[in-house]
């Protein structure tokens, strides 16, 4: 495993602190090549967040990518602790049946 973008302690410590049943947000996106090119994971990853996150929340949320490639295949993995930093309450990145058609 690699971490790609983010604080892997930091987003530990956010998870840690949280009280709420439902912590993180957390996926995958999957891919059948075993690897790509490392720009192309960037602006995939800026990509995805952009699509899943409005504008307002830039810089108001903290993410962490982590890369496997255990399983053969490349997995960009992705985990958001639920909560706003700037106004410190809850925030869900993701509604599945709201935005299963969006992301």
């Amino acid at each position: 495993a690699k971490v790609l973008r983010g604080d892997a302690n930091l987003t530990k410590s956010l998870l840690l602190s949280l009280t709420q049943k439902h912590k993180a947000c957390v996926g995958c996106l999957s891919f059948e090549e075993s690897n790509i090119d490392e720009s192309l994971k960037y602006e995939l990853m800026e990509s995805f967040e952009n699509a899943l996150l409005t504008q307002e929340m830039q810089g108001r949320y903290n993410i962490l990518w982590v890369e496997h490639t255990d399983k053969g295949r490349l997995e960009l993995n992705f985990v958001i602790p639920r909560i706003d930093l700037i106004i410190q309450k809850a925030f869900t990145p993701y509604y599945h049946s709201a935005d299963i058609t969006r992301i």
